[in-house]
């Protein structure tokens, strides 16, 4: 059994949001406030009307990972995300959510007004509050389905609720964390993907011995050994 840890590709996370608009939902495509820069992952539904008429704002989150050193023939079993949260903004008792992708690089066109839970139930805003400056773990849903052994691995992050923010001054509801990107000290507890798996045994020969002596288990393995690997892979142990 084996565990890999991944950090966010760099310029792959952070969020991408319809802001000051007249009508909800917020219409697509995202921007011109897609942020990859600015040191937070975030989804963000509230209302505020300090430019008169233009009160609705609503953004999603996005992660990138490189999972492509995982082993090819690994079966995954587990996935957690962990992340720090920095702040949380809960006016109204709405909860977030995951999403599942497809690894597509950051950008304004993966904004959407359509909440998905796929990768996570809803998780209230409260209880992510309560871990306020600390990590956070999110045990993922179906990962063996959506991590990709030979590529990139997504997640989007959403904010519940399909009615509008309350009409009050302002209305905020948003959970915070860090990015990898932007500020030095954020890096270091930006998003992590935690991904768990076994890799099949097969049965070896260490010499041309054609007798049923001599043969081994070993697991069956193609790419490098991740602790040497490189790139964004944070840690790595197997068994």
């Amino acid at each position: 059994m084996g565990q890999l840890t991944f950090a966010t590709v760099s310029g792959d996370d952070g969020w991408i949001s319809r802001e000051a608009q007249s009508n909800w939902f917020p219409t697509g495509p995202g921007g011109p406030n897609a942020n990859s820069l600015g040191g937070e992952v975030l989804a963000e539904k509230h209302y505020d009307n300090s430019t008169p008429g233009l009160p609705y704002f609503l953004g999603v989150g996005y992660m990138r990972f490189d999972t492509s050193s995982i082993p090819d023939f690994a079966t995954i079993t587990g996935a957690t995300l962990r992340l720090y949260v920095t702040t949380v903004l809960d006016d109204e008792g709405r909860s977030m959510t995951l999403e599942w992708m497809n690894g597509e690089a950051f950008g304004t066109s993966l904004y959407t007004d359509v909440v998905a839970q796929d990768a996570l139930a809803p998780v209230t805003l409260a209880s992510i509050a309560a871990n306020l400056n600390n990590y956070m773990d999110f045990t993922l849903l179906s990962p063996s389905t959506h991590i990709n052994l030979s590529g990139y691995s997504s997640i989007r992050m959403h904010v519940t609720g399909s009615t509008a923010p309350a009409s009050v001054q302002p209305t905020l509801n948003a959970p915070v964390f860090c990015s990898k990107d932007g500020e030095a000290t954020y890096s270091a507890i930006g998003p992590r993907l935690i991904v768990d798996y076994t890799i099949p045994m097969v049965s070896v020969r260490p010499d041309a011995d054609t007798t049923t002596t001599g043969w081994t288990t070993t697991p069956l393995w193609s790419k490098v050994d991740e602790a040497s690997a490189g790139g964004d892979v944070i840690s790595a142990t197997a068994s």
